[in-house]
């Protein structure tokens, strides 16, 4: 009669998966890495993990240590890493402005526009527009592209507009005037007293007068 001994220890199939962050977090709790483990005595051997498929990967690389034992007490091992990328652009809060032109100017140079940016990872990612704050925004519809690039360089984008009005009515330079009656009558038809007018955008403001 013999007696038959099991020594040969399960066999796990290990692989390396990469996984990116849960919308909005710097983590990911949706990777899928349980290996399978086939032994020659047990059909349907345990495997154990280190993590659960479960567990919230921090982004970067974790190590999984991973192990089966078969019913007599043989132990098989593997390791695999879990990757976890971002893959999530900055989001941008662009709106548009509106801004009235500097006293005797065409344009404005005091915008108030440039757009925070919020990231799943990066505390207070940079941006930057195609035109500054300060930028001497013309009379009409500026467009302005402005964008942010988190570490993992993903790249968020928005669109706003500046719109810049005129509300600064022409100065006319009135002067008190004197005349002389015409010969023989009681009136003056040769009275000059048209005043000239400036303005911040019209180089020849129209202007009519009324006699009170």
């Amino acid at each position: 009669m013999s007696a038959f001994t099991d020594d040969e220890a399960p066999t796990l199939n290990c692989q390396n998966v990469t996984s990116t962050t849960d919308w909005g977090l710097n983590s990911s709790s949706t990777v899928d890495f349980m290996p399978n483990a086939t032994d020659n005595v047990d059909a349907d051997p345990n495997v154990t993990c280190s993590h659960s498929p479960e567990h919230e990967f921090m982004i970067g690389i974790t190590t999984v240590n991973c192990s089966s034992t078969d019913d007599a007490r043989n132990t098989g091992r593997c390791i695999l890493s879990v990757t976890v990328t971002d893959d999530e652009a900055p989001t941008l809060n662009c709106q548009n402005v509106t801004s009235t032109t500097q006293w005797g100017l065409n344009s404005s140079s005091t915008v108030d526009f440039m757009p925070n940016a919020t990231d799943n990872v990066d505390a207070d990612p940079n941006v930057t527009c195609s035109y500054s704050p300060e930028h001497e925004f013309m009379i009409g519809i500026t467009t302005v592209n402005c964008s942010s690039t988190d570490d993992a360089r993903n790249t968020g984008r928005c669109i706003l507009s500046v719109t810049v009005t005129d509300d600064e009515a022409p100065t006319l330079n009135c002067q008190n005037v004197t005349s002389t009656t015409d010969r023989g009558l009681n009136s003056s038809s040769t009275v000059d007293f048209m005043p000239n007018a400036t303005d911040n955008v019209d180089a020849d403001p129209n202007m009519t007068k009324h006699l009170l």
